[in-house]
């Protein structure tokens, strides 16, 4: 014969193919909130740092790119076996260019080859604070890459530049035509 096997018990106790939970599952909305809080300060924090690194890495990137130039000025210099020119503007945010001084008059003349030209406007909150090559603004790399002044010797200078949150890098030239980052 066939039987029937029951399978009911009490309210309290365990039933096959049923699960009883003992405590409800989830968070209050003050833990919720509790979390959220942290997450933002957290976020406010992490910000704040980012932010600031901003102008510093702006800086570090005019500078960096304003020594290449130089550089790169001065390699010109010697596979065109003739002077170069990086003339400097002050005027605020500041900018140089390079050019081949064909005429060797220590400007960069309509018709001279331009190296390049860089305007400090393209790195925002950074300006070009000062220059200084043996008095002047410019500096002349002769065919060998060697810096002269415009008045004749050889040129050393700094070329300072700053950010809007106070920080200064500058680029040093030394008489022999090293460069380098301050």
């Amino acid at each position: 014969m066939y039987t029937q096997k029951s399978i009911h018990s009490g309210p309290d106790q365990a039933t096959e193919g049923s699960l009883k939970l003992d405590k409800q599952c989830g968070i209050t909305l003050v833990e919720l909130i509790v979390v959220v809080a942290i997450i933002g300060i957290l976020v406010s924090i992490t910000t704040a740092g980012l932010w600031s690194m901003t102008g510093t890495t702006r800086l570090t990137q005019a500078v960096n790119d304003l020594r290449g130039n130089m550089e790169r000025a001065k390699m010109a210099a010697v596979q065109e076996n003739m002077p170069s020119l990086v003339v400097f503007n002050s005027t605020s945010p500041g900018g140089y260019q390079a050019c081949i001084d064909a005429n060797e008059n220590d400007d960069c003349d309509t018709g001279e080859e331009t190296i390049l030209r860089q305007d400090f406007a393209d790195y925002q909150e950074v300006s070009l604070q000062s220059v200084n090559f043996s008095g002047s603004n410019k500096v002349v790399f002769n065919s060998r890459g060697l810096p002269e002044s415009v008045s004749g010797g050889f040129a050393a200078g700094t070329v300072n530049c700053t950010d809007t949150q106070g920080n200064s890098r500058k680029v040093v030239m030394t008489s022999s035509g090293g460069l380098r980052i301050d």
